[in-house]
């Protein structure tokens, strides 16, 4: 299928991969797709070298002690890592954790990172629940359509919803990389310009 897929001229992939403990992937995922997932990416690095191959990280407790254990395994089969800050209280860090959270992020190997360096510092605040939205462009900059192909401003609301818009304004802001750092960019040009650079360079080497 994969062979069939670049064929057909696909040349970007994203995939999901919280953690390398089988049992542990079970637990957050709900599921038993530790092994499809690991060999699915074992192909894509094998048959897709020059687009870019995406695994999508989840942080939690669960798995703040392994994100570069996952970053090297992305980079062995030449993948890069996004990060993406869990949302739900119950698997929250505290400013406790901000130490923590902080020397491990910045021992990570940025070249491997998808994520801006704006994005990480925010990230952290987020995780700490110290963030400060700064603003969001949902439903102006992007829109998000759903399998069964439902359009909305993002996750959170319906353009259905007769209140959509003020609810909107008043949303305390999230952190998923694919509205965030759209959001970046878009609020700084310097963002573009370096996120440019970053990724050319990447491709380059």
């Amino acid at each position: 299928m994969l062979i069939k897929l670049k064929e057909a001229g696909l040349s970007d992939i994203s995939m999901s991969l919280d953690t390398l403990d089988k049992n542990k992937c079970h637990l957050i995922a709900g599921s038993d797709c530790f092994n499809k997932v690991i060999n699915s990416i074992f192909l894509i690095g094998q048959y897709f070298n020059r687009g870019i191959n995406l695994i999508n990280v989840v942080i939690s407790k669960y798995n703040i002690d392994e994100l570069s254990n996952l970053v090297e395994f992305a980079k062995k089969h030449r993948f890069k890592i996004s990060l993406v800050p869990i949302e739900g209280a119950e698997n929250s860090f505290t400013s406790a954790d901000r130490l923590k959270i902080e020397v491990v992020v910045n021992a990570l190997d940025r070249k491997v990172l998808f994520n801006s360096n704006e994005f990480l510092n925010h990230m952290i605040d987020y995780l700490c629940g110290e963030f400060k939205t700064g603003g969001c462009f949902a439903g102006k900059l992007y829109i998000s359509i759903s399998p069964s192909g439902d359009i909305s401003p993002c996750h959170m609301y319906n353009f259905n919803d007769a209140d959509w818009q003020v609810e909107l304004k008043n949303c305390s802001g999230c952190m998923r990389p694919c509205w965030k750092e759209i959001d970046y960019l878009y609020a700084r040009s310097i963002n573009r310009l370096k996120t440019a650079n970053k990724h050319l360079v990447s491709y380059i080497t």
